[in-house]
């Protein structure tokens, strides 16, 4: 045991001498390691502390961009804010300067024409003549006061061919207020002078004064200072009327004329474009569609419309009238890819008294009808051909039948030439005096070139 203490002590000296400078040269690595980290972080310090400052250094100089930026959008905000005012009151001023330029709507119509005629009496007498004129010129002046009030007149010239050449004023044809917004509210009210609305009065051919057309125009055309209150919505239009005429049935002056007319329009194939109305013509704009018009008309007194007011004056001498004399009148158009038809059927529907208005010496009913067909063919510019039937029963001074053709050529926009030949057949008129010319047939030739704008 104590050989074995001894072997065990000596082994431990032994390792003690041997290993101590190992223990001691690993101690001084260490501590030259730390040393080093030290300095390291000493220098990482130092450089986080240098970029620390950097940092702060930006922050204050983004600060103060920042406050200079700041001022500087408030400068602009300010600038653009007077600048757009400035914009708004130069706008408000050019608004007001064309606020009612943009509210207010002229245009015109002027007419020129030529004509040969040449009549022929029952007893084979023949008398023919020629002349040129300035037809027609209208002027219309209108306003849209507000979204739900409307102002309207027509100033008008008229000269008919182979009339007298003492007209030399305009007339005011047409002046009326409309109140209403038909696109917001159906109903609608006009008061004015106006062309009551008897009948469409349609034609393809150049119309009165520069010639006798169409016939239904020439029985029914009616101007009055009249209050109308109409309904329209999606092609349906009804409207009624009152108006003082001209003829009283007793001593007393009163409003007792009254009309109404219903119609409807429609289209069944869109690309077509017409325009109907009160001796409207048809306006043909592009080929394709299925267009229509059909409507009834009433009057409670023919006898004021202007084709017949002057003729019953003349035969009473006086506006005394022995009773009223209701008139109708239906209407038709359809067309189709340029192709149309136009049917209109007007009259009387009592007899005038003889004194009134006598037909062969009989009583006079007037009855007069009117038919157009043709087509439009668009070669160069638009070229409108239609053709007309037309006649009357018991209406003095009417021709009995007619017949016509009509070529309507654009030549620019809203220039339109008019060339046509019109045959009528009086073979059942009567002479105004024994021994005056009884009027059997008419031929008529003529030319009219009309400007629109």
């Amino acid at each position: 045991m104590r050989l074995d203490s001894k072997i065990l002590l000596f082994l431990i000296l032994v390792n003690t001498l041997f290993l101590y400078p190992a223990f001691a040269s690993s101690e001084d690595n260490i501590s030259d390691e730390v040393s080093d980290l030290k300095s390291r972080l000493e220098r990482l310090e130092a450089i986080v502390a240098s970029q620390q400052k950097v940092i702060e250094e930006q922050k204050r100089i983004i600060k103060e961009q920042g406050k200079r930026l700041s001022a500087l959008s408030k400068d602009e905000e300010a600038e653009n804010k007077e600048l757009e005012k400035e914009l708004e009151e130069l706008a408000n001023e050019e608004e007001g300067h064309h606020s009612w330029s943009d509210k207010i709507h002229i245009g015109g119509l002027i007419e020129v024409g030529a004509g040969w005629e040449n009549l022929k009496s029952q007893s084979g007498k023949h008398e023919a003549k020629s002349d040129i004129t300035l037809t027609t010129v209208e002027i219309h002046i209108g306003a849209d006061i507000t979204d739900w009030v409307e102002v309207e007149s027509v100033l008008l010239y008229e000269d008919a061919l182979f009339g007298d050449d003492d007209h030399d004023n305009f007339d005011v044809d047409e002046a009326v207020i409309t109140l209403g917004n038909t696109e917001d509210f159906p109903f609608f009210a006009s008061i004015g002078k106006m062309y009551v609305p008897f009948g469409a009065l349609l034609t393809h051919f150049p119309d009165d004064p520069f010639t006798d057309i169409p016939l239904t125009l020439l029985l029914g055309e009616t101007s009055e200072k009249a209050v109308l209150v109409g309904f329209e919505k999606e092609g349906f239009l009804a409207s009624a009327y009152v108006f003082n005429g001209d003829f009283e049935k007793g001593e007393e002056d009163h409003i007792e004329d009254y009309g109404f007319d219903i119609h409807y329009k429609g289209k069944f194939i869109p690309g077509a474009h017409v325009t109907y109305g009160r001796g409207e013509k048809y306006a043909h704009e592009a080929e394709g569609g299925f267009d229509y018009l059909i409507g009834f008309s009433f009057i409670s007194n023919i006898a004021e419309s202007d084709g017949l007011t002057e003729m019953i004056e003349d035969n009473l001498g006086s506006d005394k009238i022995h009773r009223s004399i209701p008139g109708i009148d239906g209407y038709f158009h359809v067309e189709y890819q340029g192709i149309f038809l136009d049917a209109e059927y007007m009259g009387a529907l009592k007899p005038f008294s003889r004194q009134e208005l006598a037909y062969k010496y009989t009583r006079a009913k007037p009855v007069v009808w009117n038919f157009e067909a043709g087509f439009n063919y668009n070669w160069w510019r638009n070229l409108e051909v239609a053709f007309k039937y037309a006649g009357s029963h018991k209406a003095p001074e009417f021709p009995k039948s007619r017949f016509g053709i009509c070529l309507n050529q654009e030549i620019y926009d809203n220039v339109i030439a008019s060339f046509g030949y019109i045959h009528d057949e009086y073979s059942n008129y009567a002479p105004e005096e024994d021994g005056d010319e009884v009027l059997d047939k008419k031929d008529f030739l003529f030319w009219q070139l009309a400007a629109e704008f």
